[in-house]
């Protein structure tokens, strides 16, 4: 029986307009066609609403085409990003982590394969917290820790991946890995 070999695509990132800290970007792009026949080709800005979303749902999604194609296909992946104190806000804040708990249930409902990705890790997270004046002398450190394993726990009842930490430099390099194994697991490669 012969091997059905992977098809060539192209990768076009979807990235959510409300996103301002974009730096990762320009390291995902790669005008090279890897040896698994995939390459990362451009960006598009707009309202991320993966396959199966008719609401905003994550911060990065991709569509993909095969190569010499002019048709792009949505995909189910989806990526929520939260950057330095961005998780603290989010998950400390009553009404965000509310809005936050909605979008991840919203995620679960239409079957994505999402994905939940901190640049920063607690003691970073901890040390930033103890920089901002009126957060100096409370206990948002530990009050913060105990709201990050309240989302971890929720992620896992969704049947989602916990938190991946990626690191800021690594941020790029994780979203790469974790499309091509998207890519891998739903055989987008294969007509």
């Amino acid at each position: 029986m012969a091997v059905k070999k992977n098809l060539p695509i192209n990768i076009r990132l979807l990235q959510d307009s409300r996103e301002k800290d974009t730096y990762y970007m320009k390291d995902i792009l790669d005008q090279r066609r890897g040896k698994d026949g995939i390459k990362f080709t451009e960006v598009k800005v707009e309202a991320v609403k993966p396959l199966g979303c008719k609401t905003s749902t994550g911060d990065l999604g991709f569509e993909f085409q095969f190569d010499g194609e002019e048709e792009w296909y949505k995909t189910k992946f989806v990526a929520e990003l939260k950057k330095s104190l961005d998780l603290t806000s989010s998950i400390t804040n009553k009404a965000n982590f509310d809005r936050l708990k909605l979008e991840l249930e919203r995620a679960k409902n239409a079957g994505l394969d999402f994905f939940f990705i901190c640049t920063e890790d607690v003691e970073t997270i901890n040390k930033s917290i103890s920089k901002v004046q009126r957060l100096r002398n409370t206990s948002m450190d530990v009050v913060s820790f105990e709201k990050f394993v309240e989302l971890q726990n929720k992620l896992t009842e969704l049947g989602f991946s916990g938190v991946i930490v990626s690191g800021k430099g690594g941020l790029a390099w994780v979203l790469r890995r974790l499309i091509k194994i998207h890519i891998k697991k739903f055989k987008l490669q294969q007509k």
